[in-house]
């Protein structure tokens, strides 16, 4: 009809009007990354979160074009890039329509709200302001997984993995992450390093920092007691070339101990699924790693000396402020408090070194299959120290 044609050619010059606001659809601009080059375990979370939010409001996902990517883009990342990408943005703050979620504005509502979970804060913000029609999902990580912990089966379906760890023999994912050279911008000569070369020791909250030798050679001394109760298979998951220095201490300490092992290295999803469908992961302190056992349903090891302790609790992300925003895992530390060291095999995610080889081995046979959610370390859960030091063997060993 003639009054349509009237109402659309209106729409280009009235701007920021009801008539605009109505006839175009939204838009979710995924902000990933910023002025370090981000790894996919960095990059998962807008995408976690603008998928989210369009499943709430329903609409057009457009990132940037990846030049900052440390790994070949997936495909998965690489449908939504584009190249307007900025003028879309600029055209939707001229239109009034663009609602910026920066970290601020979704700690400011998580605190508010006192949860977490990125849908609840979408929903409130939405609503909040109702004129705006585009979203600019810019909050990084903050939130942690328990943010976009709604959308990980999706996620494990657009990654097509599986947990799919052996019946056989226990299968058992080392992440050795090493640093990679990148340049901050593109026209800059000097390299520089995206992760901080192997030290002598980790304090607690260090990351993008290489994992200690010690730490995987410790492990495999438990691996090498584990065999008396059933068969053990490692796979080695690297960046690393095979003839690097640490590669070959740990191959040559598997070889020592006779257990069997092969080396995954090459596409990052390859080496995500790896890591996904063991039974045991054995990570390295990065966001990767991280991104491996929030989807994975496997148990894993984290360095002790890496986690905080604060009032006889241990977690990752002790220095968070945000750490206690949700109510369910408020609510969980009287729970954790009544928890006796005999309910070790509750927990899914141990700090390393803990438990004795015997206990230890008793631990990763056990298939609980539902962890306490307030327990895992991956969900800013906390760990009583008493779970790892009592002297009385949790397993009646």
């Amino acid at each position: 009809m003639l009054s349509d044609v009237i109402l659309k050619i209106k729409s280009r010059f009235r701007i920021g009007t009801t008539i605009y606001a109505i006839e175009k659809p939204s838009k979710h601009f995924i902000q990933i990354g910023g002025r370090r080059p981000s790894g996919l375990g960095n990059e998962i979370f807008e995408f976690g979160k603008a998928h989210i939010a369009r499943n709430i409001v329903p609409g057009e996902l457009l990132s940037e074009v990846h030049k900052n990517s440390i790994h070949s883009v997936p495909n998965f990342l690489k449908r939504y890039s584009t190249k307007t990408f900025r003028f879309q943005i600029l055209l939707s703050k001229l239109f009034k329509r663009l609602l910026v979620i920066d970290r601020k504005t979704f700690i400011e509502a998580a605190t508010l709200l006192s949860d977490c979970d990125y849908g609840v804060v979408f929903s409130h913000l939405q609503k909040m302001n109702p004129t705006k029609k585009d979203y600019l999902h810019a909050s990084g990580m903050i939130g942690g997984y328990l943010s976009i912990s709604s959308f990980r089966t999706e996620l494990r379906s657009i990654l097509d993995v599986e947990s799919m760890g052996s019946k056989s023999r226990l299968s058992i994912s080392f992440h050795i992450r090493g640093p990679v050279h990148f340049r901050n911008r593109p026209w800059s000569i000097q390299k520089t390093l995206d992760f901080t070369p192997e030290r002598e020791s980790i304090s607690s909250g260090d990351f993008n920092s290489e994992t200690p030798l010690r730490f995987y050679l410790s492990v495999i001394e438990n691996l090498a007691w584990m065999k008396s109760v059933s068969p053990v298979y490692v796979q080695v998951v690297t960046n690393m070339k095979k003839t690097e220095k640490k590669i070959l201490e740990i191959t040559n300490s598997l070889k020592a101990n006779e257990i069997e092992f092969e080396i995954v290295a090459g596409d990052p999803l390859d080496a995500l699924k790896t890591l996904i469908e063991s039974d045991l992961i054995v990570p390295s302190i990065s966001s990767f790693s991280l991104l491996a056992i929030f989807l994975s349903d496997a148990r894993y090891l984290w360095p002790r000396e890496a986690l905080f302790s604060s009032k006889g609790y241990l977690s990752i992300w002790g220095f968070e402020s945000n750490q206690w925003l949700t109510k369910s895992i408020s609510q969980a530390k009287s729970r954790i408090k009544k928890l006796s060291p005999a309910e070790v095999y509750l927990i899914r995610g141990l700090p390393f070194p803990s438990l004795n080889s015997a206990d230890l081995s008793q631990w990763m046979l056990w298939n609980e299959g539902d962890y306490p959610r307030e327990l895992d370390l991956v969900f800013y859960g906390e760990i009583p120290p008493s779970f790892a030091t009592d002297n009385s063997s949790p397993f009646g060993i």
